[in-house]
């Protein structure tokens, strides 16, 4: 038995739309306290896709969004939804830990208010 993952080919999107798409990403990202976090120019593209890394500016660690180039009504007249993978996971959510090489951790730190 074979099973295809129909969300996975995509065709015709943007690389304009493709740049809209991974900015909303970062953007999120800067909303959740990630804001060290930008995205490296120059994306490449393979096979209806274009992958974006994303750096972090103090670590200096890397994650990959492979994204489409489509407008969100381009994809609601699919039949199936294509997929968007971050490091390599369409269900994955982007975290700090993303961001953390090996020898690195984060803390929480309460500063009471003044």
């Amino acid at each position: 038995m074979i099973i295809i993952n129909p969300g996975s080919n995509v065709s015709g999107g943007t690389l304009e739309q493709a740049l809209i798409n991974a900015q909303v990403w970062l953007d999120g990202l800067h909303r959740d306290g990630m804001k060290e976090v930008v995205i490296d120019p120059d994306p490449v593209y393979e096979e209806g896709r274009w992958s974006f890394t994303f750096r972090h500016t103090v670590t200096e660690k890397t994650a990959l969004l492979e994204t489409h180039g489509l407008t969100e009504e381009e994809t609601h007249k699919l039949l199936f939804m294509p997929r968007v993978y971050w490091n390599g996971s369409s269900t994955a959510d982007p975290s700090i830990s993303d961001f953390l090489p090996s020898n690195w951790t984060y803390s929480i730190t309460y500063h009471p208010p003044k």
